[in-house]
């Protein structure tokens, strides 16, 4: 009731959803962008990296760069890219995700290939490797990872992240011919919403 008085008119008191509500995840509720001068990096954060594969306009190579501070989630930096080769994926991540070769990166585990391609490169003709790892999906992941995102008291956005922001504002529940909202997630503007689910799976886990 506290946190989206709409879905608790919807749930417990039985009023009609409303069109605001297509959208998953509320921005001022569950989000928002902090300026430049607001967002200030904890010094000691523990980042957590996540990678969604794609190719495609529609479906980018997406990763990102997050840490928890205080019970909210702040997402730092954002790696986007359509039509990037795999052998280029691990030096695009050094260069766009700080420090992210010193840590796990939580890739989508539908491409183990690419995933095994992306540690075996070498980067910048140094013998280092990314440490690239498959998430476990299952039935109901999705749901889970909304669920747990929507968990922390606020997602904090810096505002250099515009792909992942515009994500943010326009992943949305699907509606039908007659323009009643469905439970089921459209599947559009996911890719950084996905990378961020994977960057956030061992956290899940331990709860």
């Amino acid at each position: 009731k506290v946190r989206d008085y709409e879905e608790y008119l919807h749930v417990y008191e039985g009023h009609c959803i409303s069109n605001s509500q297509t959208k998953i995840f509320k921005r001022g509720t569950y989000w928002d962008v902090l300026d430049e001068k607001t967002f200030v990096e904890h010094p000691d954060a523990e980042l957590k990296f996540g990678l969604d594969l794609g190719f495609s306009p529609t479906h980018p190579t997406f990763g990102v760069r997050e840490y928890v501070h205080d019970d909210c989630l702040y997402i730092t930096h954002e790696a986007v890219q359509t039509g990037l080769d795999t052998d280029l994926i691990p030096d695009f991540l050094i260069k766009h995700l700080p420090q992210v070769q010193h840590h796990t990166i939580w890739v989508d585990s539908s491409r183990p290939e690419t995933i095994s391609a992306i540690n075996r490169k070498y980067l910048d003709n140094i013998k280092q490797t990314l440490d690239a790892r498959g998430v476990e999906k299952g039935q109901g992941s999705v749901e889970d990872g909304i669920e747990h995102l929507k968990s922390y008291k606020m997602i904090y956005i810096h505002p250099r992240c515009e792909r992942l922001i515009d994500n943010f504002d326009r992943y949305s529940f699907k509606t039908d011919r007659k323009g009643n909202i469905l439970r089921d997630i459209e599947k559009a503007n996911d890719d950084g919403i996905d990378a961020l689910r994977y960057a956030e799976e061992q956290t899940m886990k331990n709860k």
